[in-house]
């Protein structure tokens, strides 16, 4: 069997880690699994696959990932393989439009990651969507509120979208070994927030910064990623005095050492597919804090600690009641464990595997 992965680039993300985690995965089952890129751009995740994976990488290129070419670059390597599994748009569309371009095709799988996206607010991308969607052998949603408003847009029956929800390696998270505060330019005294985001609207790190204003002053936050909107939470931070607490590291690949490294794991984001920043934080052994908002609060609701969306006030209180108190702490901790061990890496990957066999 010989699958090739598709998808924009591997700049940060929840859809960027999961397909290097399931390209390493699927390997590592003796399966041939290459990658083909829209845009092959360096980033830490793609330096980190390439020095572990076992397939190829296929780079289109540097130009914009809506460029018309990829339609027709993407045509001779689609044919190469048994079957395709597409993530994101606008990979969504040139997959599904290369189909149309002479040649005989395999399957392709697309993996919807988020409970909305800007298209389904515009009337005529709702046909353009049900007729690109329709050239996919399988949708696959990664929560049942992903495939419920997914299934609304397309106006399609139930039975046409499947929920397979990502996962992630709890217990590799957990042996992760912290960083000294010094290491990370950090008072020794320092309690330590950790947001793990790319810098775009959805994200909101702009409310967990306001927060910033009414917690002590040995609480520090660390931001990583990067992103379009980087430099507005920057001057944000500035305009709240808060500056010298808010550190912004960029991306970066030690995921796991900046988790234990943290007290308390924060995700402010407007709305969510399935994150894997929120099942990492729920799953790292520390207290886990996100805003009640679709795509998270299924996931997170009896578990983790959830705040009005947009209110710093009440992210503020309940960052503070977790720093302040013991027993609330662990006790959070101990149902953010048992949730995150309902998203098992191994589990998720069983199900795509088993997916692919019967397509094929």
């Amino acid at each position: 069997m010989r699958i090739l992965q598709v998808i924009n680039g591997l700049g940060t993300g929840g859809a960027e880690k999961l397909v290097v985690d399931m390209v390493v995965a699927l390997q590592q089952r003796g399966i041939t699994v290459d990658l083909l890129l829209l845009n092959g751009t360096e980033t830490p995740f793609l330096a980190h696959l390439q020095a572990i994976s076992t397939g190829k990488i296929i780079d289109l290129g540097r130009s914009s990932v809506y460029h018309p070419k990829l339609l027709f670059a993407l045509r001779s390597s689609l044919q190469s393989y048994d079957g395709i599994h597409v993530h994101l748009f606008p990979a969504l569309y040139w997959a599904a439009l290369a189909t149309f371009l002479p040649g005989t095709f395999p399957p392709m799988v697309y993996t919807e990651h988020s409970t909305h996206n800007k298209r389904r607010d515009r009337w005529l991308f709702r046909y353009v969507d049900r007729w690109l969607y329709a050239r996919y052998r399988c949708v696959v949603a990664i929560t049942p509120l992903v495939k419920t408003n997914l299934q609304a847009h397309l106006q399609w029956n139930a039975d046409r979208i499947q929920v397979i929800p990502n996962g992630i390696d709890g217990t590799a998270l957990r042996q992760a070994k912290p960083y000294n505060k010094a290491d990370l330019g950090l008072p020794e005294d320092a309690r330590v927030l950790l947001h793990v985001a790319r810098f775009y609207p959805p994200k909101d790190p702009i409310t967990l910064i306001s927060a910033m204003v009414a917690l002590d002053s040995s609480v520090h936050l660390l931001l990583v990623g990067e992103g379009p909107e980087r430099a507005a939470a920057a001057a944000h931070a500035v305009q709240c005095g808060v500056a010298s607490r808010v550190h912004f590291l960029g991306v970066r690949t030690d995921i796991p050492q900046l988790l234990q490294s943290a007290d308390i794991i924060v995700l402010s984001s407007k709305y969510e597919g399935l994150s894997l920043a929120a099942i990492e934080g729920m799953a790292s052994g520390k207290p886990f804090v996100a805003s009640d908002v679709p795509g998270i609060r299924d996931s997170v609701a009896g578990a983790g600690v959830l705040f009005t969306y947009g209110d710093a006030d009440d992210l503020a209180q309940k960052i503070q009641r977790l720093l302040g108190d013991v027993s609330y702490r662990e006790a959070i901790v101990a149902q953010c464990l048992t949730r995150a061990a309902q998203f098992d890496s191994t589990l998720m990957v069983d199900r795509y595997l088993a997916l692919y066999q019967h397509l094929l």
